[in-house]
Formats: structure tokens, sequence, C-alpha cells
């Protein structure tokens, strides 16, 4: 239940002081009661009903009733008919007022004599539906106005009910040949009038998730409501109500409570904890985010195949089909007009779409891909015999997983039985040795990971369904857990086919599992999720699995069940094979596989047996098959059917175990072996440079005569020079070969190639396609692509966020060359890591991705270059960016005697919204005609942007967000140069930048901070006082944990301040979420800081 029986609408919503709102339907009900609520959390409600009696009447009772700090007005809001609902909207417009909230509770329920009102629109579908969407449309650029606002919080409620499951199309009774037959039905009652009713209420689902995607650039979130069965007026339709009014008191809840989903909806801050949950979602009281049945067989925008085009007889003849059609097909908003065709949905089930015409097809065809008669197809080398077997047991995998959550301690568990250790050694060195994939002395004596590493190692992988062992080549990637060193996971999953994600059965989903998942879905690798510590109090793997499901948004399910938690875990019941598995001996090393399920865990085995083969039928076909035939599938088909989701991104298999106590971590590699990808299953694609941009993309084929294709993914310096980590996607990469750097152009000979083991090396003569390895003596940066020079391909780098914190450096004493070489090498080595001079203080600057970050990079210089530094106060980064479009013009000349310099521009700058596969946010265009400007002088426009960009003229921070159109210019023939046209554009830009309204961004960090029950207060009051947003809090088993959205600028000292607070017992972490513009008065503040930095000349 989202909202539990605990809930308090007093407690459990977001403050709502300045906010203003709109309720429909609200002199009586649910309505009311949302009304009631909203405005004692502080906001000013209009009270949206028909009558000025009835809503007059309404605020007097409110006020009686008591409203708090909040106001409650009357607004004249009727819905019955286009022309009042049109006017209600322009009644509100012309107050003026912000909106941040509309709740849509106007409706009525269905009553045989519902008789149609204007345009043959029934009262009941103009009530429910039609004003619904007249009302919100005309009121959207009040609520995108206020979205606009730094910390808005602005939302859209639409009522529905359960009912709208009993309107889809399959209904005999409804069918929508023609425009004219859908009316006529209406009239002559064709159409029963209870499923008018559920039409109504379908069609309001359908443009809550319609709208949703209308407003996806938007911070606005829609969300539909069944508030459930509610006894308001329901019993005076019964012929006896004071029997139903008896009966209902026992099933039905009161409009108090019914209102609860509503609010929920409205004003929870569990909503914005994870928003593309609640984006477009359908809430029921039990059932948080369900997506009904008959939502989920409305078409897909691009699924044209069931979509008709009909023709408007009357411009104000709405339908829900309309406004599916004019927002999911046409993706845009206008009115609709007479004779006007549009597109619209069948409604149909996929097995009821024979009904579609040629126009149509015609009409909703696909612009066709630019054809390029002269490129030939792509072409994929195919693979032999000898490249299947050997890729058909060969793994890449990655272990990633929050920090503390024991990925480095099931890494040394699986090199231990794999064989490639012969001692289990634990972290923080404990032994004095340390565990194998953390070599750094650091990371031994902090007990984090700092650096991934990579291994390889041999498993004989057991698949119990056919009763045989087989041997697999396994390639792994240990990854850090702390969010400041994120892009140690970000180019290892770039390289990597599959994943084990690590989760704590008790802590479960962290702030940064949620960034590793997202980091796994934008490389597509599939993964296995692993429980561990499953042998600690507190362990629940059912929370885990549930958490997985909502807030990793992911379909998973058990494939394990545990034989006994916390002190008594032994072993796990495997699901698929139906076995007890169970680890013994000291070291766990002797598994044993019993056909005997304990009778403790049998019911539940079978049970989660079921709920595995349910949540498979959603992500597999053929299992679904078998489910709607009421078959049972076998275990060699749940496993195949595992393999196929897990591999297609739709599905998570869930293992359980605990690597400390050296139990489940074999069925775990059982587990990579049989579900996890092969080299040969993964796609991979590059990019012919020799081709137009617009052309296909080559797919590689893992062959091993193919010519030679890598991608650089990582950078060390080593007593031996450069070590290249190098994943070989096609060909064979062999010692001594000439490779060709894709990005540079240059050739370079491999001198010496060897496979990682953490720190150890083994010297290789070849590295076939699939495996990862290291070269030694190439220079290059990370991401480089490599071939052999037979090809032009180059593959897409990973992505590399920005840094976020920044703080000044020196050496102690005199600046010795060690000090340069270490800030070289680290920034080579570390794209996040970024060093820079001011001009201004002369300062050498370090920025990083958190104050963990940089505090390695400067011991690391005092331990491995003997430099001991001293370092300033950590300074936010900050960043500069516009928020509107401005036109510029500029004319460049200098003439000095002899050549000068002459170049006109002429453009625009605009915003520009991040790429969020590559992260780019500024870009340059060019749309110059005829040749006013030369194209050998357009590179050099090009330069001067970006050179613009690097600093900002509010506060001298880089500039973000940012697009530079090229219009038009002049040159001349003799002053022109690229120099000049260099220095032109830098001058448009500064002399525009300022009318493009800029502001200063600051970043927003995600904070986690858990602390004993007990602090709970402190903890809240900590944040509050550093201008925090608490959007999620908990408390489980005496502790609390609490998620905030609060400024980097505002966490400094927080460390210290929440030790103090909890007597030593809290901790918290942080990750980077977005930037955001700072508030004014900050902002005037930097701007002012920066202008004292300035020459008088430039103030």
């Amino acid at each position: 239940m989202f909202w539990s029986p605990k809930f308090d609408p007093s407690k459990d919503l977001n403050d709502l002081s300045g906010k203003v709102v709109i309720v429909t339907g609200a002199n009586t009900g649910i309505g009311y009661s949302t009304v009631k609520h909203l405005a004692r959390k502080g906001a000013k409600v209009y009270l949206g009903a028909r009558s000025s009696e009835k809503g007059n009447a309404a605020v007097a009772k409110l006020k009686e009733e008591g409203i708090g700090s909040g106001e409650v007005i009357w607004l004249e809001v009727d819905l019955s008919s286009p022309a009042v609902s049109k006017k209600s909207a322009e009644g509100f417009l012309k107050l003026g007022e912000r909106l941040d909230i509309l709740v849509n509770n106007a409706g009525c329920t269905y009553d045989k004599t519902d008789e149609p009102a204007q345009d043959d629109i029934t009262v009941m579908m103009m009530t429910n539906h039609v004003g619904t969407f007249q009302f919100t449309t005309m009121l959207l650029p009040c609520l995108e106005k206020a979205a606009a606002e730094p910390g808005s919080d602005v939302r859209i409620v639409i009522l529905t009910s359960d009912g709208h499951t009993r309107g889809c199309a399959a209904n005999p009774d409804i069918s929508f040949n023609d425009l004219t037959e859908f009316k006529n039905q209406y009239k002559e009652e064709r159409i029963p009038y209870f499923s008018r009713y559920f039409i109504s209420k379908l069609a309001n689902v359908l443009f809550t998730k319609s709208l949703q995607r209308r407003l996806e650039n938007t911070s606005i979130m829609c969300i539909a409501i069944n508030p459930g069965l509610v006894n308001t007026s329901l019993a005076d339709r019964f012929a006896f109500p004071w029997l139903a009014r008896f009966l209902l008191s026992f099933i039905a809840d009161t409009p108090d409570k019914g209102a609860y989903t509503s609010c929920f909806a409205a004003a929870s801050p569990k909503v914005r904890v994870e928003p593309e949950l609640y984006k477009g979602a359908y809430l029921e009281p039990e059932t948080p985010g369900r997506a009904s049945i008959s939502v989920a067989d409305i078409i897909a925008p691009n699924d044209c195949s069931r979509v008709q085009i009909f023709h408007l007889d009357s411009p104000f003849f709405f339908s829900a089909p309309l406004f599916l059609s004019t927002m999911l097909v046409t993706r845009v908003w206008a009115p609709a007009c007479s004779q006007r065709p549009f597109f619209v949905s069948h409604w149909l089930k996929p097995s009821s779409c024979a009904r579609r015409t040629a126009a149509t097809a015609a009409a909703l065809k696909p612009a066709p891909e630019p054809v390029h008669d002269d490129i030939p197809a792509p072409f994929m080398h195919p693979l032999s015999d000898k490249d299947v077997q050997r890729l058909t047991f060969q793994r890449n995998i990655g272990v990633s997983a929050h920090i503390d959550s024991g990925k480095t301690t099931l890494t040394e568990r699986i090199l231990y039985y794999t064989g490639r250790i012969r001692e289990i050694h634990e972290v923080r060195g404990r032994d004095s040795v340390g565990a194998k994939m953390d070599s750094m002395d650091l990371e031994r004596e902090k007990g984090i990971t700092i650096q991934s590493a990579a291994t390889f190692c041999d498993w004989e992988a057991t698949d119990l369904g056919k009763g045989r062992k087989q041997k697999y080549a396994v390639n792994i990637i240990d990854t850090p857990g702390h969010v400041d060193f994120t892009i140690e996971v970000e180019r290892a999953l770039r390289v990597l086919d599959g994943a084990i994600l690590v989760l704590c059965a008790v802590a479960g989903v962290q702030s940064q599992t949620t960034t590793v998942d997202r980091q796994m879905r934008r490389y597509n690798v599939p993964r296995i999720s692993f429980v561990n510590k499953m042998d600690r109090p507190g362990a629940n793997p059912w929370r885990i699995v549930n958490q997985i499901r909502s807030k990793l948004r992911m379909t998973a399910a058990a494939v394990q069940v545990p034989i006994g938690v916390e002190d008594e875990f032994k072993g796990v019941v495997d699901l698929v094979h139906w076995k007890a598995i169970y680890n013994e001996g000291v070291k766990g090393n002797e598994v044993v596989v019993s056909d005997e399920i304990p009778e403790s865990v049998k019911e539940l085995a079978q049970a989660k047996r079921i709920e595995l083969i349910e949540q498979l039928a959603e992500a597999d076909e053929e299992i679904g098959e078998k489910v709607l035939m009421d078959e049972m599938p076998t275990n060699n088909e749940i496993a195949d059917a595992i393999r196929r989701a897990t591999i297609s991104l739709k599905f998570s298999p869930v293992f359980m175990g605990s690597a400390i106590k050296n139990t489940g971590v074999q069925p775990l590699l059982d587990g990579v072996c049989n579900y996890l990808p092969t080299p040969a299953e993964k796609e991979v694609f590059a990019h012919d440079t020799t081709l137009p941009a617009s052309a296909p993309q080559v797919p590689l084929s893992p062959a091993a005569d193919a010519p030679f294709v890598g991608l650089a993914f990582k950078l060390e310096e080593s007593r031996f020079g450069q070590l290249t980590y190098m994943r070989v996607y096609q060909g064979t990469l062999k010692k001594a070969m000439q490779i060709f750097n894709a990005r540079t152009g240059k050739k370079v000979k491999v001198p010496r190639l060897v496979r990682m083991h953490s720190n150890e090396m083994e010297d290789v003569e070849s590295i076939g396609p699939g495996e990862i390895c290291a070269m030694f003596g190439v220079e290059c940066s990370s991401g480089d692509t490599f071939t052999d020079g037979s090809t032009s391909f180059s593959m897409t780098s990973m992505f590399v966020p920005d840094p976020v914190i920044s703080l000044s450096i020196k050496p102690k004493g005199l600046e010795t060359p060690n000090f340069s070489r270490a800030l070289n090498r680290f920034q080579k080595e570390d794209p996040t890591f970024k060093v820079h001079v001011d001009h201004v203080s002369k300062e050498t600057i370090i920025s990083g991705m958190g104050e963990l970050h940089l505090e390695i990079y400067v011991e690391r210089m005092r331990r491995e270059y003997n430099t001991d530094c001293i370092t300033g106060k950590p300074q936010v980064a900050f960043r500069e960016t516009i928020t509107q479009r401005a036109e510029f013009t500029y004319t460049h000349k200098k003439q000095t005697g002899g050549a000068g310099q002459y170049a006109k521009v002429i453009g625009h700058i605009e915003p520009m919204e991040m790429d969020p596969e590559t992260g780019k946010d500024v870009g340059f265009e060019s749309v110059v005609m005829g040749g006013n400007i030369p194209t050998n002088f357009i590179p050099a426009v090009e330069k001067g942007f970006y050179e613009a960009l690097e600093k900002g003229s509010l506060s001298g921070n880089p500039i973000t967000g940012c697009r530079l159109v090229l219009k038009d210019g002049a040159f001349h023939a003799v002053d022109s140069s690229e120099l000049a046209f260099r220095l032109a554009t830098i001058g448009a830009f500064r002399e525009v930048y300022r009318n493009a309204k800029p502001v200063i961004l600051e970043p927003i960090m995600n904070v986690e901070v858990v602390a004993p029950g007990e602090f709970q207060s402190q903890v809240i009051g900590g944040l509050n006082t550093r201008r925090g947003t608490i959007i999620d809090s908990e408390v489980r088993d005496d502790e609390f944990t609490a998620v905030a959205d609060v400024a980097l600028n505002d966490m400094f000292g927080y460390s210290n301040q929440l030790r103090g607070s909890t007597q030593g017992k809290g901790e918290f972490s942080m990750e980077y979420k977005y930037h955001q513009p700072v508030l004014p008065n900050v902002q005037k503040e930097l701007e002012e800081e920066y202008r004292k930095t300035l020459p008088a000349a430039k103030k």
C-alpha cells in the first residue's frame, strides 16, 4: 500500500505554503476532503463547484472545521458542456494566479437517464472526461510557467476508477467503425449506459498517460487515481438506500479516507523520490503505479497497425481516441475543426486489429531513412565453428554495487573458488594482505575500492537441469562503490557484456545502486542481482526483490529461497531445478546438492516458484503463452526463459547468499554462466568514418579472422610506462602488431601485451575477440578506438560526468617537477579529474567528483611522488547557462596597416538540453548558405564558440546548456582569416550573452543519511538548516533513513555536524543529481565576488 494504514495527511504531505491548488467537483465528497487536507498544509486552494451557493457553503463549512494556515476560495467550475468548461478555465486565467497543483476530481456516476449535452456528447462523458480534458489543457501554460521555477513541484491529478478496466474495445458493445456510428450508438443507446461510464474512465487514464508524454520535457507529473470504493451519495442510487448505507459502511471508505489517494498524488514527497515510477501512473489505494490490463493494450506511439483516420463533423467533438492521437501520433496540440482529419486509435486488443485502412497505413508510414545509393549494406563478418565454440563458453562481467554491499568480498570468493587465488583475504587488510582486487595501500587502509581492477579465471559451471558440467572462461572487473569514483564503473560497464548487481540484504537499494542501474541501462548491460549479507540481523530478501521492481523499475524475481536467515542461514533452494544447495567445509568449498527440500521452507519455495513463473510470463513470450494456456513450464523451459529475458534486458534473476560466510557464491557463478550473454550475443556497432554521419552503423563481429577493432577504456601509469586496458571486439590483437588510433590517425606498435590479474600481469602473444587485455607503450586517451588500418571504424566512447567540486592546491615549499608530473598523470588516467590554472589568482585548481575523490589524489601525490601539498577550502563547481534565445549580428574589424582583420557573423544562441546518451549539453550548428562565409572559416567560428564557453561573465564559471546556430555572415577577400572569425564569434557571444538571460547553476546532491531512530529529529533538522528538501524517509528496525536533495555548497562540514548530533552513530552518502539555478540572493553574491577579482578596466 503506497499510503499505509497509518497515513496521516497532516504529517505525510509536503508543506504547501505559497502553493496554489485547484480542486474541481469539490463542494462535497472526496473533493471536499481533498481541499481540506491540502489547505491545512498551507495551500491556497480554489474549491471548484458549479454554483456559488453550494461552493460558498462548502467554503464556510471548511473554515468552520478548520483549514490551518491555508486559504480556500470558491471558483466557478462547470464541466457539463464545452462552452461552460471553457468559461471556467478562462475565469481562473483572468485572476492572474500561479498554479502548482490541479486535482481534476469532478465527475458523475453512470445513469440510464444520461442525455446528450452539446454536439452529441453525453453529460456523463462531458463531465467525466471531455470537460476535464478541456479545462486542463487551457490551464497548461499556467502550470508550465510554475514548473519552470527553481524548486517547483507541479502536479496534475486526474480522477478515474477501476471501471476503466472494463472500458476496452474488446467489449462487443463498443465498435468505432466510423464517427457517425459512434455518435449513433450514443443516441440509440447501442452502447449501454454503464459501458459509457467505463469508456469515460478509460479515457481519463489514456489522457493522463498521453499528457505525461506531451510534458516529458518538463518536471510536471501527471497521475491518474482511483480512490477506491467511497460512500458519498452512492447509497441513494439503490432501491433501498437505508440498507445500502448499512452495507456500504462495512466495505466503503469515508470521503476523508477516499481523499487520501488524491492527496498522496498531489502532495506526497514520495512521488518525487521515484518520478519515473509515478509519471503517468495509475494509482489505486492498494497497488501504486499498477498499469491496468486495459491500458497496456493501448497502442504504442510508433505502432501504426491499429490506427484509422476519421473526419470530425463538429469543432467540439472530443473523444479519448482523439486525445490519444493528438498527443501520441501527431505529438501536437491543435483545436479540432470541421472536416479536419485526425489519427484515431481503434482501442482494440492485438487480436482485433484487422480493421484498418490503406489511407491510414500511408499517412502513418514512418519517414524513410536517408538513402545512400553509393553505400554498400553493412557487412558482418561470419563466425567460424571455432569462434562459436570459444565464445559460447566465455563471459565478461563486472561486479557493481553501493559502497559496503560486499562487492570486493564477493569477488575474493569468486577468485578463490575458481582457483585463481589460494587463500581468502578480507578487505581493510586486517591480515596485512588485504583483498586481491584492492591492490592500492589506500584501498586496504580505508576498506574501499578506489580503482576498478580486472582479472580472469575459469569456472566449471554446473547445469542442474541437464546434469552436466562445462568449463567457462570468465573476465571480471571489480568496480568501486563510492559515488566519487563513478567513472571507474562507467568505463567498466562500457566494455562488459553482463554484470552482477550486489545488494545488501538489510540496506537494499541505495543511492549508488540507483546510479549503477542507470549506468547499466546506458550501455545495455544485462544483470543478475545478488542479495548479499543474508547472515546479517534484519536480512529481508523479499523486501529487496520488491525494491528492485519498484525503485529500479526492473522485472525481477528470486530464483532461490534462503534456507534459514541471519545466523541460521546455511544454503538456498534452487527454484528453477527444485534442489536444495548447501555449502560445507571451513571455507564453503564443498557444494552439496540435495533433492530434499527442507519442510521449513517448502511452502515458501513453492509460492516463490509460482511468483518466478508469473514474473517471467511478463518478460518472456514463450512462458507467457504457457501461462495463458494454463500449462506448467518445465525446469529447462524456465531456465531458458530466464536466459532469454535477462539477455534482452527485460528481467533480472535474483540470487541470495553471504560472501563473508562463504555461502551461495558457487550457485551465483553457475548463474553467471547460465544466464548472462556471450560476447557474440551482445550487439556492438561502430561508425565508418569514411561514410556520412547518417549512414547506418556497422555491426562488429567477434570473429578471430576479421579486421581488428578494439576500444581503450582505461589508462594506468606503471613503472613500465603507460598501461592501456583494451577490449577486443573484432579480430585478433597480437604482440608487435601495428595498430591505428582512429581519433589521431597515428600508427603505433604494440611492444607488450598482457592479461591483468589485479596488479599482476601475465604476458601473452595474442588476444582474441571478446577478451580484455592491457598493452604497454601505447600512447592514447580513454575511449580511443584502435583498428588494424584496414577499416575506418570508430566506436562510441563512454559518458564522462562533469566535476562538481574544486580546490586550490600548491606544493609545500618550492614547486618540483613531481608536482606537475603527478597532476598530468592523474588527469590523463581519470577523465573526471581536471586541472587548470586560474588566470586571475594564478593558483592551480583541481576539480573532481567529491571531497573524497580529491583527498585521495592529494594523498597519492604525497605517497607516490613524495610531494606534500597545501590545499585550499573546497569550492563548488558552479556553472552558468542561458534561459532564452538571443539573436546576434556582430562585425569584427581591425586595421593596423597592411592586412587587417575582418569577419561578420550572424546567428543566435539558445538553451540546449543534455543528450542522455552522450552527456553533451553544448553544441554548434551552421546553416550558412550561399558561401557568405567560406567553409574553411566555419571551424574557426566553432572554435571561437567553445572558447567563449570556458568562462561566463556572471561568475567566471564554464557555460553549459547552450547551442550556437550560425546563420549568415560576411568576409573580406584579403582581411578575413581564421583568427578574425574566431575573435568575431567570441565577441558576438559575449555581447549577446546578457540578452539570453543567463543564470548561475549549482550542483544538487542526492543525500542519504542513516542513523539510529532516536536521532530522527536531529537528522531532519540538520538537513533543513542546509536548505535540504526531504524526498523520502523510512524507519526500519530502530534505524532511520532520510533521503534529501541538498545543494553541494551547503554540504561542507556536514560530516562533523552529523557525527556530533548523532553521537558518532550517523553516516551519510551523497551523489551528484543535477545542476539547478541558485537562489537570486546567492547569484547576486557570486556575481559581486567575481567582479572583485576582475581588473578595474573590465568591471
